[in-house]
């Protein structure tokens, strides 16, 4: 008891890591087994220690660094994975909005595109026209124009193709992260009363 809350101590002083949080809440979740949780989370995760904390757990671990080794690998996975879904979720994020301004821009550009059309139809079947080269200017101009949206529209698509395939990414790196934290819960039921 006092050599794990002198322990601790030191580690919240010394320490970047979410020990605090972490114990905050098991005091919330699991208040009478605070004392276990300190005793497992400092003896199979915290590689320097007091010699007297040190000996104390030696009756436990015949080589405690190993255990210790074992937790830095699987806990360097939880942060790689925490630092991809982060850089993900904010790219799809970012390809989303494009995604969505991009296709305003293309409605709001094919829907003048359609009522020009209709005006140089009305024209073209009226007197408007009085020579050939106007006719095929405004009807190239409006085929230009076309093609710009044809290219907008592709740009459109490979933009969701990018979202959809980082989402994938995402949704993989997530469940990854999930089956880890289920595969490490080492919170237990208790017991049926009687």
């Amino acid at each position: 008891g006092v050599l794990l809350n002198r322990e601790y101590e030191n580690l919240q002083a010394s320490t970047t890591s979410d020990l605090a949080t972490r114990m905050e809440y098991y005091e919330r979740t699991a208040p009478d087994h605070l004392d276990n949780e300190l005793h497992s989370i400092i003896a199979t995760e915290t590689r320097s220690i007091s010699p007297e904390l040190e000996q104390h757990f030696a009756q436990y671990f015949s080589d405690r660094s190993q255990v210790v080794d074992l937790y830095e690998s699987y806990n360097d996975r939880f942060v790689q994975l925490g630092q991809t879904t982060d850089s993900l979720k904010q790219e799809l994020e970012r390809l989303s909005n494009d995604i969505s301004t991009m296709t305003d821009q293309y409605n709001n550009t094919i829907d003048r595109l359609n009522d020009d059309i209709v005006s140089f139809n009305a024209r073209a079947s009226g007197a408007y026209y009085t020579d050939e080269a106007s006719f095929a200017r405004d009807r190239d101009s409006l085929i230009a124009r076309a093609d710009e949206l044809e290219g907008m529209r592709a740009m459109i698509d490979e933009k969701m193709a990018e979202y959809e395939q980082k989402r994938l990414v995402y949704n993989s790196q997530v469940d990854e992260s999930n089956s880890l934290m289920q595969s490490l819960d080492s919170t237990l039921a208790p017991a049926p009363a009687l």
